[in-house]
C-alpha cells in the first residue's frame, strides 16, 4: 500500500524535463514528516539524482539556482550524515556556499541558505574537529539570524535551535572562559524573534 502511494506521489509531483518539479519531489522524499516511506539512505540518493539533474537542467543564472543549489547541498548533508562519506559534506558546504553568495541579502531566503551552510559546516565539524568550521557555522548561523532579524519569520525556531547548538559546541571547545553574555544576547534576540503559537 505504501509503495503504490509513494508511486502515485511521484507521478502526481513529476513532469518531464521540469527542474521545479524535479526539485519539489526531491525534497518530498528528503522530509521525514511528508513522506509516506520516512527518510531513509534509497529516498536521500534518489533525492540526490533528482536534483543534480535538475540542476543540470536550469540555465546558469537562473532565478532560482540559489535554491536548487542548497537543496542538493543539503540532500548531499543529509547523506553525509546517513553513509560518512567526508565527499558529500565538502560537496555539500561548497554546494551551500555558492548558494549563500547567490541570494541578496534581502532575499526572504537568505537566513535559511545560511542556517543550512552552518549546520552543515557543523556537521563536519563533529566529524573531522577542524576548528575553522564550527568557527564559520557560528559566523554563518550568526548572519542568518542578523537577516532574519527585521521580520518575524516560522522559520526562526529552527534558526535559533542552530544557533543553540553551535555556539555550545564552540564555547566547549574553544575553551571560552569568558562570561557567556555574547552567546546570551545573541540567543535572547532569537527568542523575541520567535513567534507566539
Amino acid at each position: 500500500m505504501t509503495e503504490r502511494r509513494y508511486g502515485r506521489l511521484e507521478s502526481l509531483c513529476m513532469q518531464p524535463d521540469c527542474p521545479v518539479c524535479m526539485g519539489r519531489y526531491a525534497c518530498i522524499l528528503i522530509q521525514p514528516c511528508s513522506n509516506p516511506l520516512g527518510r531513509n539512505a534509497e529516498n536521500i540518493e534518489y533525492a540526490v539524482e533528482l536534483l543534480r539533474s535538475a540542476l543540470d537542467l536550469i540555465p546558469a543564472g537562473d532565478m532560482d539556482e540559489h535554491a536548487h543549489l542548497g537543496n542538493l547541498g543539503n540532500a548531499l548533508r543529509l547523506r553525509f550524515e546517513v553513509s560518512g562519506d567526508v565527499e558529500d559534506i565538502n560537496c555539500a558546504i561548497e554546494l551551500l556556499r555558492r548558494s549563500v553568495a547567490l541570494v541578496p541579502d534581502s532575499h526572504p531566503g537568505k537566513p535559511s541558505c545560511l542556517c543550512l551552510l552552518s549546520s552543515a559546516l557543523r556537521k563536519r565539524f563533529e566529524s573531522l574537529s577542524n576548528m575553522e568550521d564550527i568557527e564559520d557555522a557560528v559566523q554563518a548561523v550568526c548572519r542568518s539570524v542578523d537577516s532574519a532579524a527585521n521580520t518575524r519569520r516560522p522559520d526562526m525556531l529552527e534558526l535559533a535551535t542552530e544557533l543553540g547548538r553551535v555556539l555550545g559546541i564552540y564555547m566547549k571547545c574553544s575553551g571560552y572562559g569568558g562570561n557567556h553574555q555574547d552567546g546570551i544576547q545573541i540567543l535572547s534576540r532569537v527568542a523575541d524573534l520567535v513567534p507566539e503559537e
